[in-house]
């Protein structure tokens, strides 16, 4: 062998050693990809993705998107074409729910059942809320329970213990308004605790906490942001019980108690609004994602940050090829045969990342 074939060699094999070639930002079943790509839907505005038995669902302003995750992404639809859909959940018999919002003005169902993948959708909101203030903003079902459901309204949270068929408001009223309210959150590790959270008619935060399965609820502490703010998102740690990030416009929060207290844990540049988070273990390391805009509208630049110690420090994530204006509403985390893809559901459709 040639010494300058020595050379190449070897350093071919340094850089496989540090990453630099071969590195998992490149699936290997592709080596054209990069690690930012579209993932369809291009030009929808993605509501809420969710996860369920190896498909991605969609809810976006033009109805139901699904995919399979073991091939290429293959987007079909799931019904409700031309609605704005703005959350989906399952029952434990696998009926499927989803909340519908409707414009101003507008008027008609605003949640959906249907028993089976291929069954037809039907209105299931006779029971959900008077005629006047059926706002669904939301949507969440109890593991382990077939019978109890939890929705938003406007500023409220409405409970099923029947599988959807009456609803009953737990906190709040049905008539109060409220101009953010996106969260509502199930503890993976604990299906009894339960969060929700918004803005409120002055404009001020709030984050409420249940300790029975949405039955009864409490006011967490330290969500104060000093003016104008909401709360959208909120992870909990996956192998350390009792630990979550909470995310609001321009701040993150966390607490170490349970989600009842709450402390200021980083400022992003530019105002960066936190619509949602995803968790992935490297090692012994855990990493947090957070994404959402620059200013929290739909033109803001879309923003990735990512912490390895649960929130004491953070890196932005750049990114290739991606959208210039668009906010990140919502993110799906998926890992198969060693391969990792972040999905990010956009005002500008549906991207993937490859960490």
């Amino acid at each position: 062998m040639k010494l300058t074939e020595r050379w190449i060699v070897a350093l071919a094999v340094f850089l496989l050693s540090i990453g630099v070639v071969g590195c998992d930002l490149v699936s290997s079943d592709d080596a054209s990809r990069t690690p930012w790509a579209l993932a369809g839907l291009a030009n929808r505005d993605v509501q809420e993705l969710k996860l369920r038995h190896g498909m991605l669902h969609a809810a976006t302003d033009s109805g139901l998107y699904r995919t399979p995750l073991d091939s290429e992404v293959k987007w079909t639809t799931g019904g409700l074409q031309g609605k704005t859909v703005v959350d989906v959940t399952w029952r434990e018999d696998g009926a499927m729910l989803a909340g519908v919002q409707h414009e101003n003005g507008q008027t008609g169902p605003v949640l959906y059942k249907r028993a089976t993948p291929d069954a037809q959708w039907t209105p299931f909101d006779t029971g959900y809320g008077p005629d006047d203030y059926r706002h669904v903003r939301a949507l969440a079902s109890i593991p382990g329970s077939r019978d109890t459901l939890l929705a938003r309204g406007m500023r409220n949270v409405a409970r099923s213990v029947d599988g959807g068929e009456q609803w009953t408001s737990v906190w709040g009223g049905w008539d109060q308004i409220g101009y953010q309210a996106p969260l509502l959150y199930v503890s993976p590790h604990d299906p009894s605790v339960v969060f929700a959270g918004g803005e409120a008619s002055n404009f001020q935060p709030y984050l409420v906490r249940s300790p029975d399965y949405g039955a009864t609820w409490q006011r967490a502490s330290g969500i104060s942001a000093g003016g104008d703010n909401a709360v959208y998102a909120i992870i909990e740690h996956p192998d350390d019980p009792g630990r979550f990030l909470l995310g609001m416009e321009g701040r993150v929060l966390r607490s170490t108690d349970g989600g009842r207290n709450w402390t200021l844990v980083y400022e992003p540049p530019q105002y960066t609004y936190v619509f949602d988070f995803a968790a992935r273990q490297v090692g012994d390391r855990t990493l947090i994602y957070a994404a959402g805009s620059e200013n929290g509208t739909g033109a803001g630049r879309l923003t990735l940050h990512r912490t390895g110690n649960f929130g004491e420090s953070w890196e932005r994530i750049s990114y290739t090829a991606g959208p210039d204006s668009a906010a990140t509403r919502a993110l799906a985390l998926t890992e198969d045969g060693g391969h990792t893809r972040l999905y990010l559901g956009t005002t500008e459709g549906v991207y993937v990342y490859r960490p």
